[in-house]
């Protein structure tokens, strides 16, 4: 379904269409193939309270949605686009991205690639750009949380981190060889870090108002965060940094997403939503893209969580709009959006 938005004209098409809670996997990690053509979603088999939620994709013109994984869990894709990595209580478990998927009846049977003692709940959040190893966010069966790390050539999985928080595990893209996340790391304090694959060299960013909605900042080595109202800001720092700068200021941002080249940023907007931004980087200027209408109450799949794809052809994000129903949506960025924020035209 196709539809254009009122108040600004972009092109926004819905990709979910199942009278369930559909949502994507919100504004990190590497679900959206390289290629822009496929991505990945959850959606629940009934609308009823504590039903199973399985993994899904959908091509970003909304055809070719198919079931990949029962019971699947945070995952990502490969980086030649062939392989969907999941996880499924304590496994981990690999299926193929077919790309043409119509007439499919059935799920593809799932290949597991790791099962661990230790852990009772697997999220792949990223996948090395070599794509030999995955990171995992776990839950330790003795309490806790982990940074595991799956090796793809043998299958070997090692816990380097055990802690009593991590979240938001992500690829530290302008850096080669590390992650980002917030944690408490071994012997220090909570924050948002980058560090190794190896588990090491924890560097903290000095966001001291994020509200913990971060990105790297494509593959520039910087990254962003929203900040706490009243400030209505985006700040921008790297690893080490004494202080983080304004990037850009003016609504409420909330959930920042980049493209690979760190050109753009999208960001929805809270208290109040004034609508999903698109954000020249080097130079500050933005304008709303579309309005999501997400009522972005308690419930995660309320919140537009905007992800923009790696190219920046296409913003994705969620939307309780229609009836309190959560649907998958992709808002085209077009060129000529691009060209003014570039310009400074209007």
């Amino acid at each position: 379904m196709v539809r254009t938005d009122e108040r600004t004209g972009v092109e926004v098409v819905q990709l979910t269409t199942r009278d369930v809670m559909n949502y994507h996997q919100y504004c990190y990690g590497q679900w959206i193939t390289g290629d822009e053509r496929t991505l990945l979603y959850f959606s629940p088999r009934e609308l009823i309270r504590q039903s199973p939620v399985d993994l899904w994709c959908v091509n970003a013109d909304g055809t070719d949605s198919a079931l990949l994984v029962e019971g699947g869990l945070w995952s990502t894709i490969s980086p030649d686009n062939s392989t969907v990595y999941s996880g499924v209580g304590n496994r981990v478990v690999a299926v193929p991205l077919a790309k043409d998927r119509s007439g499919t009846a059935s799920p593809p049977i799932p290949r597991t690639v790791f099962e661990s003692d230790t852990s009772s709940l697997f999220l792949i959040n990223a996948i090395s750009r070599d794509g030999r190893y995955l990171f995992c966010q776990t839950v330790a069966k003795a309490g806790g949380m982990t940074y595991t790390r799956i090796d793809l050539r043998d299958g070997s999985g090692v816990e380097l981190v055990r802690t009593q928080s991590i979240m938001h595990l992500q690829l530290h893209d302008g850096e080669p060889g590390y992650l980002l996340a917030s944690v408490i790391p071994p012997e220090m304090e909570y924050g948002i870090y980058t560090f190794d694959f190896d588990g090491k060299d924890f560097r903290k960013l000095p966001f001291i108002r994020s509200t913990n909605h971060y990105a790297s900042l494509g593959r520039t080595g910087y990254v962003i965060t929203s900040v706490h109202n009243p400030d209505r800001k985006i700040e921008i720092a790297r690893p080490g940094d004494a202080h983080a700068e304004v990037l850009v200021e003016g609504p409420g941002f909330w959930h920042p997403t980049s493209d690979e080249s760190g050109e753009w940023i999208a960001s929805d907007t809270n208290w109040p939503d004034t609508g999903l931004y698109l954000i020249h980087a080097p130079s500050g200027r933005h304008r709303v893209l579309c309005y999501p209408d997400a009522s972005c109450g308690h419930p995660q799949w309320t919140h537009a969580h905007p992800r923009m794809s790696p190219c920046a052809n296409y913003v994705v994000f969620d939307s309780d709009r229609y009836g309190g129903i959560s649907h998958v949506f992709a808002a085209r960025i077009p060129s000529e959006l691009k060209s003014a924020l570039r310009e400074g035209t209007e």
